[in-house]
């Protein structure tokens, strides 16, 4: 049989004042009807949940126990009822986006484009970082979603993937390395290297690239993201390797390598067991839903 939540509520605060009286006062109502409705949960259960001496009254064990749960069901609730209000607060506010930089040229604004031609009136705030202030910002409630590097090991984070971001070398235009066959990495250690700061997660990707194979990059110009880089290698003051995520600009070229040489996962990120205004849960399934075939489009190499 089901417990009537009104002989829970009054057993909850007559066991926190420990006093039927005063739990009757809080409820608007009588202490006979407050003693009534205890004496039916009592029956209800099959144990008694207080220990009666006069006028006085104490928890026994099962009621302690009792108690405890239905604090705990009454605190769920109260965060419920605050979460659903912060809803009906923000479900006009503008979806909190994270990216990491490489995504901004073409990826995120192309998916951000074709959402808009479903939903004209969605507003968006964007956050370009790497991935880890990333998740600290969607962990904080600063962000709703995040398209971050691989699967991200926290325990109340979710991620999915959206496909394989895949890294190349640039050179000028004009360079001679674009006249003859594939280069291995090997080779590309040989000229001057415009990259990342050491702080930088891309820096060590890069490295990697090189120590996979035993070489050692030839680090000339370090920068700060990868907005600066091509213009560097447009100048001819070295090559670099960046992930390609688009179009990179007309005055530098890609050169000729056996396939990537480097790919990592980039996926959608959001935050478990969080209650999801409407707009943000939108953006998320069409993310998931037509990203993978929106990116495809976009990287063609």
């Amino acid at each position: 049989m089901p417990v009537n939540w009104y002989y829970l509520e009054c057993f909850r605060l007559a066991g926190r004042l420990e006093h039927f009286s005063k739990a009757a006062k809080a409820l608007h109502t009588s202490q006979p009807a407050v003693s009534r409705a205890i004496g039916r949960l009592e029956e209800q259960l099959g144990v008694l949940l207080f220990e009666r001496t006069g006028r006085s009254v104490r928890l026994t064990e099962q009621g302690r126990l009792l108690l405890s749960r239905m604090d705990k069901a009454h605190r769920d609730l109260e965060d419920a009822q605050s979460a659903i209000r912060d809803m009906g607060r923000t479900k006009s506010r503008p979806i909190r986006i994270g990216f990491m930089r490489s995504l901004a040229s073409r990826i995120i604004p192309q998916l951000v484009t074709n959402y808009r031609e479903l939903f004209a009136d969605a507003q968006f705030r964007f956050v370009s970082s790497i991935t880890s202030p990333l998740v600290d910002l969607l962990e904080a409630d600063e962000l709703d979603l995040i398209f971050s590097s691989a699967p991200l090991d926290h325990p109340t984070i979710k991620w999915s993937k959206l496909y394989d971001q895949r890294f190349f070398a640039i050179g000028p235009r004009d360079s001679p390395l674009l006249q003859g066959g594939p280069l291995g990495v090997r080779e590309l250690a040989n000229h001057p290297l415009i990259t990342f700061r050491k702080t930088h997660s891309m820096r060590t990707i890069i490295e990697g690239i090189f120590e996979n194979v035993g070489a050692a990059p030839n680090v000339v110009i370090e920068a700060e993201d990868s907005n600066g880089i091509p213009g560097f290698v447009a100048a001819g003051l070295g090559i670099a390797i960046l992930a390609q995520d688009g179009e990179f600009p007309k005055d530098v070229a890609l050169l000729p390598t056996n396939g990537p040489l480097h790919t990592r996962p980039v996926g959608l990120a959001w935050a478990g067991g969080r209650l999801t205004p409407d707009t943000v849960k939108s953006f998320q399934e069409f993310t998931l839903r037509r990203g993978p075939q929106i990116v495809a489009e976009i990287v063609n190499v």
